[in-house]
């Protein structure tokens, strides 16, 4: 054979030995970060199990201390109720972001039970926690004999009998889960050892046939792929960063999807709680069938909105202002916030000094920003406590306040409330639900109306959230 069919028989051969056991060693290096991956998710599942547990058992022992002692020890019922919502709030997050990792179908069908448990489990303790509001009520109304029963039919029992064995089924299955993810990285590791080895073997014999003939060749042909490599690497970089952009825009989209429909969707849902609750009047049943009714004319307005906006691409949504009274905007958002605030036992108060202002844009747009200020004081207060929408003239506008009895702002994190997708930390340690969008959007819309808007802490405790508008008048 000639130097030169020497020289691409070398080359061919390196090419092909190299890229093989770079292939194996990729893979390996692939598969062990899945499994440790896989693994840490299973235990962090675990961990967050185990906290339930010990919580559903506190949570009974409250329980029971509270209907023994007449309702004293309300205090710490309370802190049992707001530690389990955080656990089961936590779960869900390390279900999702657990299937989320996964990379093969079967694995993402394989724990999909899961994530549905997951939801169960919540959905039995939230239906335990409502008898136990239940309970609260007659205890407070002196029907002790009625308290004891409920607590022993629909608390006690439920928790024993339908939560414990949940909670032991998901505990085994992450147990055994660990067991097989630890067999098959054993497995799959020294599979690709000895693959490893064979190919390497017969690659090393014929890179010594024929390489000391092929060194110069090499060196030359080397430096060309080089070139070839950077070329490559950079036409990578920039579909990269194409990618990248598309697939920001892409999650921007959803995101705003996901947060717009949550809270309507979340009224519509607490009015019909309401309306089945009991037997209510004519008058009671007809003014929340109304308020349903309004809200699901605005979420059918708000899916034509999206879908403009997804078949616009980028291009602003069709702004229609009108002129309304402000009083109207909020006693409209106070409304529909109630159905938010009643699961966290929270009230609305409404203090309106506006006299009478007026104001001009979009009233459901507002009242969304209104409703994104609920929301969020809502999920930073404690049980029992209020939320305050204030209204006043200052000049020439109109401002808005809506505060909480809640923690507050830490001062490190201000600047970046109203950054798309930004959490603070007093989100991830209450593991309340959403992706730090909310404040985004209404920042948006304030300025798409001309405002301002601002959260800050109040002197008293708590935070404000501050929205100013400029005031239309009557004519």
């Amino acid at each position: 054979m000639s130097i030169r069919a020497l020289i691409a028989a070398l080359v061919l051969w390196a090419v092909l030995i190299f890229g093989a056991l770079g292939v194996i060693a990729a893979y390996a290096l692939w598969q062990a970060g899945y499994s440790a991956q896989r693994v840490a998710s299973v235990h962090e599942r675990l961990v967050t199990l185990a906290a339930i547990d010990g919580a559903a058992n506190q949570y009974g022992e409250n329980v029971a201390m509270v209907l023994l002692l007449n309702r004293n020890g309300l205090d710490i019922l309370g802190h049992s109720r707001v530690a389990m919502e955080r656990h089961f709030a936590r779960l869900s997050q390390v279900t999702r972001e657990q299937i989320a990792a996964l990379a093969g179908v079967g694995d993402v069908q394989g724990a999909l039970p899961e994530l549905d448990n997951t939801r169960r489990m919540t959905e039995l303790y939230r239906a335990i926690d409502r008898s136990t509001a239940r309970m609260l009520i007659q205890l407070r109304e002196g029907r002790q004999d009625e308290a004891r029963s409920l607590f022993s039919l629909e608390i006690a029992f439920r928790l024993s009998n339908e939560l414990q064995p949940l909670i032991d089924s998901e505990v085994q299955g992450e147990q055994d889960e660990v067991l097989e993810l630890e067999t098959a990285a054993e497995f799959a590791q020294q599979q690709l050892t000895l693959l490893a080895a064979g190919v390497g073997g017969g690659g090393l014999v014929g890179i010594l046939v024929v390489g000391l003939l092929a060194l110069r060749s090499i060196r030359r042909i080397e430096g060309n792929a080089a070139g070839d490599v950077s070329i490559r690497d950079q036409a990578v970089r920039d579909s990269e960063r194409r990618l990248g952009a598309l697939e920001m825009r892409r999650a921007q989209f959803l995101a705003d999807i996901s947060h717009e429909l949550r809270t309507p969707v979340t009224i519509l849902r607490g009015e019909a709680e309401v309306g089945l609750r009991g037997a209510p009047d004519a008058t009671d049943l007809r003014d929340t069938l109304e308020r349903v009714h309004g809200q699901a004319a605005e979420l059918g307005e708000l899916l034509e909105d999206l879908i403009a906006y997804a078949r616009a691409d980028s291009e602003d949504q069709e702004f229609r202002p009108l002129v309304v009274p402000l009083a109207e905007i909020v006693a409209g958002a106070a409304g529909e916030g109630a159905s938010l605030a009643e699961p966290r036992e929270v009230t609305i108060d409404t203090q309106l000094d506006d006299d009478g202002a007026l104001v001009e844009g979009d009233p459901r747009r507002l009242k969304r920003v209104l409703l994104i200020g609920i929301d969020n004081a809502i999920k930073h207060s404690a049980p029992g406590t209020a939320v305050t929408i204030r209204t006043r003239r200052d000049g020439g506008s109109v401002v808005i306040e809506t505060t909480d009895e809640g923690p507050g702002l830490i001062d490190e994190e201000k600047p970046r409330v109203f950054e798309r997708f930004f959490r603070g930390s007093g989100e991830r340690e209450l593991h309340n639900r959403g992706i730090g969008i909310g404040l985004a959007i209404a920042r948006e819309i304030v300025e798409l109306h001309r405002g301002r808007i601002d959260l800050d802490n109040r002197p008293e405790g708590g935070a404000v959230l501050t929205v100013t508008l400029p005031m239309r008048e009557a004519r």
